[in-house]
C-alpha cells in the first residue's frame, strides 16, 4: 500500500503560539510507514502558489494540512475544493472552524489523532462564495469585517490584539441599514454586522451561528444590532452560551443576497476582501473534504 503524501502548510504569523521547532516535530512523529511528510512554510504569496502547485501536482493519495487558523484555511479552501482533502492543525487566533470540526488543539494530542486511523473520518463540508470569494466557515458585513480589516494591520496576531482593536473601534461603529433576500422573501432591518455562516461561531468559543451546520446545504444568516454599553455583557454571554438575545435575529436560506445602502466592509473567514453595497452569496453542498476526528 503507497503512503500518502502528508504536505503541511505552516503560517508563521497566525495567532500568537510560537511555531518553533513544529516543522521538526511532525516529521519526526507522524507515522513515517503511513505518510510521506512535506513541510512547507508560508512567508510569502509565492510560498503559498508553490505549496498549491506541489499539492495539486501530486499524483498519489495526498492530503493537505493547514497549520494556522481560519484565514490560513480559507485560502486553502479556494484552490482545493472538490480536489484535495484537507485536515486542520490549529494555531490561529480564533480557530473557529477547527472547534467546530472537533480537531485537538493540543500537537501532542493532534499528532496522536492523525496517526491514528481508527480516530479519523472524512467529512464533506458544505462550502459558501461571496461575490466570487470563497470562505468554509463565516463571512460577514459590517463591524466583524471592519475588525477583520483593521486587525490585517497590526503588527501581532492573538485574541489579546484582536480584543484591542474591537474596543477601540467599537466607539466609532454604528447600525447600517440592510435588505436581505432570503429563499422565503425578503427582510429589511438595522445592524452593526450582518454574518452569513456556514459553521457556528468566530472562534474561541463565540457563537455567531448557534444552529449553523456545515453539511446540511444551508446558511444561518445572523443580524446583530449594535449594543449599548451596558447591553455588551449580556450580548457576550448569548454569544458564548448560544442564547437568544433581543439583539440577534437569524434566518436560514440557500441563496442570500445583501444590499446595503453605503459600502460596507466584507470579511470571508476573517480575510479582509474590501467594501461594496451589493453581496449574493451562494452555497456549493459537500464540496470540501476534511480529514477529522470521529466523534
Amino acid at each position: 500500500m503507497s503512503r500518502i503524501a502528508v504536505h503541511i502548510l505552516i503560517n508563521p504569523i497566525s495567532g500568537s503560539k510560537s511555531k518553533k521547532g513544529l516543522d521538526e516535530k511532525l516529521k519526526q512523529q507522524l507515522d513515517s510507514s503511513r505518510y510521506s511528510t512535506h513541510i512547507h512554510t508560508w512567508n510569502t504569496n509565492d510560498d503559498l502558489e508553490s505549496f498549491c502547485q506541489t499539492v495539486l501536482n501530486e499524483s498519489g493519495p495526498r492530503i493537505a494540512v493547514a497549520v494556522g487558523g481560519d484565514g490560513t484555511i480559507n485560502n486553502l479552501v479556494s484552490r482545493f475544493a472538490g480536489i484535495v482533502p484537507m485536515a486542520i492543525l490549529p494555531r490561529g487566533s480564533g480557530n473557529g472552524l477547527a472547534r467546530h470540526l472537533g480537531y485537538p488543539a493540543d500537537v501532542n494530542a493532534w499528532i496522536n489523532w492523525f496517526n491514528s486511523v481508527e480516530k479519523q473520518q472524512y467529512f464533506a463540508s458544505d462550502i459558501g462564495q461571496v461575490n466570487g470569494k470563497t470562505f468554509v466557515n463565516v463571512a460577514g458585513i459590517g463591524f466583524d469585517a471592519h475588525i477583520g480589516h483593521v486587525f490585517a494591520t497590526l503588527p501581532g496576531r492573538g485574541l489579546r490584539r484582536y480584543a484591542e482593536a474591537v474596543l477601540r473601534e467599537y466607539g466609532k461603529s454604528s447600525n447600517h441599514s440592510f435588505e436581505i433576500s432570503l429563499d422565503g422573501g425578503k427582510v429589511q432591518g438595522s445592524g452593526f454586522l450582518a454574518s452569513v455562516a456556514n459553521g457556528s461561531q468566530w472562534g474561541n468559543e463565540f457563537y455567531i451561528a448557534r444552529n449553523a451546520v456545515l453539511n446540511d446545504g444551508l446558511f444561518e444568516v445572523v443580524l446583530v444590532k449594535k449594543p449599548s454599553w451596558f447591553q455588551v455583557p449580556s450580548l457576550a454571554l448569548a454569544l458564548r452560551f448560544r442564547r437568544n438575545h433581543s439583539l440577534i435575529s437569524s434566518y436560514q436560506s440557500k441563496e442570500v443576497t445583501i444590499l446595503a445602502t453605503e459600502a460596507t466592509p466584507l470579511h470571508c473567514d476573517g480575510e479582509p476582501e474590501g467594501a461594496a453595497t451589493e453581496f449574493h452569496f451562494k452555497l456549493l453542498p459537500g464540496k470540501m473534504t476534511f480529514l477529522i476526528p470521529k466523534n
